[in-house]
């Protein structure tokens, strides 16, 4: 086609530009991704066309402009003149006909409002049009996968601008918990990807969807905050003292994926006079898996005070397993309390390691030279079973902190 041949094709501008009158829906589309393959030679046609009076020929321009991108930036102030303009029908129904399956196969319908057109395109180029975020916050809000994909790009491509849009965006985020739908997927990564664009702006929005029970919100709000990074560790370490150790498990985990950006508020933290903040935050240390040379000093500090509770003693010395520093000397050996659920986990060093056993509920743990096959009775005490299983160091801090 003309738009696969690129800038080379921009002699067809004028007769494309006309075919974006003809009757036929398919040609029109065809001539419209064509001359969004054009690109940049394209812009100051596709201007004229949003001069025009035919609304149809307008939301075609800004299909393209879309698709160009930010080469099409000039068209920028032309596009957002058209969110005020007060000759075109402002209601909401036009949404509707929106389906936009992905970017290079856009399908419009003969309502389109030309108002929801301009305000992705205006997205797509980043520009940053503040008259444009009302309408993609409509079109996250319409329900339909596949232009919630595009709304939430257009408007991570705006940046701070989109600060209105973050409650609808997180609710995008988690959207359909137990849809594995293609579509939904992509659309909870395209607000995900936008709530990052945002920045520090969406921190604290960001830090309460640690708290929703959906785990599509929490698990995809942790991920969010570690990419953002910076801006987030203090509202996360604040988060480490939060009461329900699940809030808090997610906070350390994202401070951890955050990696050198974390650690000195996280040394800190491991001062710290609330235990609860010193649990989740040797943790985190040990989750950056970053082995520094303060935080193994500090660790070790933990976990060779005979005074420092057991637990943080336990998972300070996971943290300096997952660090590489050898720990195995510091556990202490507990009988098996049989009324509780013991999980086994295998350490990664050498085969002679002992192996551990977690007992979430008491915090007690075991060190086993044998393979780890043992009688457990189940938390409702209903009946006895066996239990072998094996994981990483990862398996354990997580345990640690109690997911």
């Amino acid at each position: 086609t003309l738009g696969a041949i690129g800038p080379g094709a921009e002699l067809a501008i004028p007769e494309l530009v006309l075919i974006l009158q003809n009757a036929d829906e398919s040609i029109r589309l065809d001539a419209t991704l064509a001359l969004a393959g054009i690109g940049q030679a394209a812009v100051p046609s596709l201007i004229e066309v949003l001069n025009s009076s035919n609304a149809y020929m307008q939301v075609l321009a800004a299909i393209a402009l879309g698709e160009i991108g930010s080469d099409a930036l000039p068209a920028a102030n032309k596009l957002a003149e058209l969110l005020y303009s007060p000759n075109i029908e402002r209601s909401q129904s036009g949404i509707a006909s929106i389906q936009l399956t992905n970017l290079s196969t856009p399908k419009v319908g003969p309502d389109l409002g030309v108002q929801f057109s301009a305000a992705l395109a205006l997205g797509k180029i980043g520009f940053p049009a503040e008259a444009a975020v009302p309408y993609l916050i409509a079109l996250l809000r319409f329900g339909d996968p596949d232009i919630q994909i595009e709304a939430a790009y257009a408007l991570g491509n705006m940046g701070a601008t989109a600060q209105a849009a973050i409650p609808d965006l997180i609710n995008v985020m988690g959207m359909g918990e137990f849809d594995a739908k293609e579509s939904v997927i992509l659309a909870r990564d395209s607000a995900t990807e936008a709530l990052i664009k945002i920045d520090d702006l969406a921190v604290s929005a960001l830090v309460e969807a640690l708290k929703d029970n959906n785990v599509i919100t929490h698990s995809r709000g942790t991920y969010a905050l570690s990419k953002i990074g910076a801006p987030a560790v203090q509202a996360l370490i604040d988060t480490l003292a939060n009461p329900d150790i699940h809030i808090r498990r997610r906070a350390a985990f994202a401070l951890g994926q955050t990696g050198n950006i974390a650690l000195p508020a996280l040394l800190d933290a491991l001062e710290s006079t609330d235990l609860d903040v010193r649990k989740a935050a040797a943790a985190a240390l040990g989750m950056t898996q970053i082995p520094n040379g303060q935080s193994i000093i500090a660790l070790r500090t933990v976990v060779e005070n005979e005074e420092n509770d057991l637990d943080l003693r336990r998972i300070s010395a996971l943290a300096l397993e997952e660090l590489g520093s050898d720990s195995r000397t510091f556990f202490e050996v507990h009988n098996f309390p049989s009324s509780q659920t013991a999980t086994c986990f295998q350490f990664t060093s050498p085969s002679s390691s002992p192996i551990l056993l977690l007992y979430p509920d008491t915090y007690i743990f075991d060190t086993l030279t044998s393979d780890c096959l043992l009688t457990y009775r189940e938390s409702s005490g209903s009946q006895d079973s066996l239990q072998s299983s094996s994981g990483n160091i990862w398996q354990k801090l997580c345990r640690a902190v109690g997911c």
